[in-house]
């Protein structure tokens, strides 16, 4: 096990201490903000899933188009070969 430092061990104390002595809140959410509280945590959730599929799924899908476009024979036009 890796040492802990000094001063990781008396913030830890200090925080320790301090949990220790708190206080109830005795506080009340009503339902109105309750809803909005889990609604925001949903949004939040929903942007993080969006920003892996924006950083994974469009550079994935480009680059298996582009290997489809390689694998396909390149034809030439019969008006290319009639000019020559």
């Amino acid at each position: 096990m890796p040492a802990i430092s000094f001063k990781l061990r008396a913030f830890l104390s200090v925080v320790m201490t301090i949990a220790m002595f708190a206080f109830p809140a005795s506080a009340y959410i009503g339902p109105g903000a309750s809803i909005g509280a889990i609604g925001t945590f949903f949004a939040v959730i929903g942007a993080v899933v969006l920003l892996i599929v924006g950083f994974l799924w469009y550079p994935i899908k480009r680059m298996i188009k582009g290997s489809k476009k390689q694998d396909a024979p390149i034809e030439q036009s019969e008006t290319s070969t009639e000019k020559q």
